[in-house]
């Protein structure tokens, strides 16, 4: 189903909806409803009555803001104390990365949501509908993948919150609470393109345990990533020129804002996923972890 109309125009009704959506959704606990009302997101069904939550504004200012989360998962919010490995959690390799990628997806949900919320209250009557259309589109990929990754842990008798997981992935959209141009650089040029760096790793490592059905998902799941970076390319540009009307170029923006939220970006590179994506290599080689250490040894 087509869930987003070519005829959406971003106007006053359009801005409470997707106001009001979002705090349905960053506020609710159960992931399985968080998927639920982001299927269930329609933009033709406006009001000018739509109640804007009041919780907006401090969901967007407060920096320690967190959405609601299930009781399980554990999470793991020191960064100084490591993840258990899957054999001390005597679980199965599978289990263990379906369960850690079911975790990225769905704060990917609560980050996407969060990041349209940001767009519109730092930047009011800025961005255009396009903008929302495209990052809808991603939240509503990162439900499926949550669903599909579910579905494959409970082939494999476990469930998402059986394990323990990390909180630096929420931590981190917290950084970029005061900048859409971060948010978009951290999120889509740095996190998801690191997505496309780990999918063919991650899915050899599902074959070489004999289950094909999570190396496929995980392939799916990668090829549709490339689409968001692509569209974190283009509203980075975009908020670069036409928002901030900013003089500097894209690669240095890129690069000063990785090294300010990120620091050297880990090898190896899937460089052709990446220019698959529009992401240029003169964005990020030059701060890769390969090219520092050698400029350091140099």
């Amino acid at each position: 189903m087509n869930i987003v109309r070519t005829s959406w125009g971003f106007k006053h009704a359009q801005r409470a909806y997707v106001k009001h959506y979002t705090v349905e959704v960053l506020t609710t606990a159960d992931p399985k409803k968080k998927v639920s009302l982001t299927h269930d997101f329609n933009p033709t069904d406006l009001t000018e009555e739509k109640t804007i939550n009041e919780n907006t504004k401090g969901i967007c200012e407060n920096e320690e803001y967190t959405p609601k989360r299930p009781l399980l998962p554990t999470l793991i919010d020191d960064d100084k104390q490591k993840m258990p490995t899957y054999k001390s959690l005597n679980v199965s390799l599978p289990v263990f990365l379906l369960h850690n990628t079911a975790h990225i997806e769905l704060n990917a949900i609560d980050v996407t949501w969060h990041t349209m919320l940001l767009a519109d209250h730092l930047h009011p009557n800025s961005m255009p509908e396009q903008f929302f259309k495209d990052f809808y589109k991603i939240a509503s990929d990162e439900a499926r993948h949550f669903s599909l990754l579910c579905k494959l842990l409970e082939q494999h008798n476990s469930f998402y919150g059986a394990l323990p997981s990390h909180g630096t992935i929420w931590k981190s959209a917290q950084l970029t609470q005061k900048s859409l141009l971060s948010r978009i650089c951290m999120t889509q040029l740095v996190q998801e393109s690191r997505a496309l760096d780990s999918g063919e790793r991650l899915s050899k490592k599902f074959i070489s345990c004999g289950d094909k059905d999570s190396a496929q998902l995980i392939e799916t799941i990668c090829e549709e990533e490339i689409e968001h970076v692509k569209i974190g390319v283009k509203w980075f540009k975009h908020v670069l020129d036409h928002v901030l009307k900013s003089n500097e170029t894209y690669e240095d923006a890129f690069r000063r804002l990785v090294m300010e939220n990120y620091g050297p970006i880990p090898i190896p590179l899937n460089e052709e996923a990446r220019t698959k994506a529009d992401l240029p290599r003169d964005w990020y080689y030059p701060i890769s972890r390969h090219v520092i250490k050698t400029n350091k040894k140099g």
